[in-house]
C-alpha cells in the first residue's frame, strides 16, 4: 500500500499559509480584490488570490517529492493555463468566449496527452457491462473537464462551499488510490487536500467587517476542475487488481 508523503504534506501546507499571507497584501497594492456590491454580502474588500497560492504551495509539495511525475507534466502544464487566464480574468475580466476556448484546451492537453480520457462509462446501462464511448470519447472528455471546471466556479459563491466540497471530493480519491495502490496520485490527492484545509482556514476566517481573509475564485476553481478529473483518469489507467475490481463494479 502506498505510503503517506508527511514531509511533502506539511510543506504544502505551510507553503499554502505563509503565500496566502504574502499574495493577501500583494492584492491590496494591485488592485486584485473583490469589492462589494448589492449581490455581495461582505463589506469591504478581499483580496482574489486564494487560488493562485492554493496552485503554487501544490506545486512546491509535489516537487518535494521523491517519485517521477512525467505522467502528470499535461495536467500541471493546462492547470497553469487555467490559473493564468483566471489572473488576467481576475484583472481585466476577460470575456466569455476567451475563457472558454482557454478551458477547452486546456481540457484538451489533458485528455489528448495527458492519457486521462474517458473511454467507457462502465456498467452505465442496464444490461451492458461496458458502455464503450469509441471516438466519442474526447469529445466526452473536453465536455466533462469544462463542465467540472464551470460547476466548482459557480458554487464559488458561499464562504468554504467550494473549497469543502473539493475537499471532500479529492479525499474519496485519495481513498481510491491507495486502494488501488497508486503511490503518485495518492501522494499528489493528498498534498492538494493539504493546500485545501490552509485555504478553508483563511476562506472561513472573518476578519475586520465580517469579511472573509481570502477568496478563490477563477484560478482556483479552474485549476481544482482540471485536476478533479486529470487524477482519477490517470488512476484509472492503472493496471492494479483493485483498480480492475473497482471498474468492473461499475462505479
Amino acid at each position: 500500500m502506498p505510503d503517506i508523503p508527511v514531509t511533502s504534506l506539511v510543506f504544502a501546507f505551510v507553503a499554502a499559509v505563509v503565500l496566502q499571507l504574502v499574495f493577501r497584501r500583494v492584492a491590496f497594492h494591485i488592485g486584485l480584490v473583490d469589492k462589494p456590491d448589492e449581490r455581495k454580502r461582505h463589506s469591504g474588500e478581499v483580496p482574489l488570490v486564494g487560488g493562485i497560492a492554493i496552485f503554487c504551495a501544490f506545486v512546491f509539495g509535489a516537487l518535494a517529492l521523491d517519485l517521477p511525475l512525467s505522467d502528470f507534466r499535461p495536467l500541471f502544464f493546462a492547470s497553469l493555463i487555467i490559473i493564468i487566464v483566471g489572473l488576467l480574468d481576475d484583472l481585466r475580466e476577460l470575456s466569455a468566449s476567451f475563457r472558454f476556448l482557454a478551458q477547452i484546451a486546456a481540457a484538451f492537453i489533458i485528455a489528448q496527452y495527458g492519457g486521462a480520457t474517458l473511454n467507457d462509462l462502465g456498467g452505465l446501462l442496464p444490461g451492458v457491462d461496458t458502455l464503450e464511448l469509441g471516438w466519442f470519447a474526447l469529445p466526452f472528455t473536453i465536455f466533462a473537464v469544462v463542465g467540472i471546471i464551470n460547476a466548482i466556479n459557480m458554487i464559488d459563491g458561499m464562504d468554504g462551499l467550494a473549497g469543502s466540497v473539493v475537499l471532500v471530493a479529492v479525499s474519496g480519491m485519495a481513498v481510491s488510490a491507495w486502494v488501488a495502490g497508486d503511490q503518485v496520485a495518492f501522494s499528489l490527492l493528498l498534498i492538494l487536500a493539504s493546500a485545501v484545509v490552509a485555504f478553508l482556514l483563511f476562506n472561513l476566517t472573518t476578519g475586520k467587517n465580517n469579511r472573509p481573509l481570502l477568496f478563490m475564485v477563477m484560478p482556483g476553481a479552474c485549476f481544482w476542475g482540471c485536476y478533479w478529473h486529470g487524477s482519477p483518469s490517470n488512476c484509472l489507467r492503472g493496471n492494479s487488481q483493485p483498480w480492475r475490481r473497482y471498474r468492473q463494479s461499475g462505479c
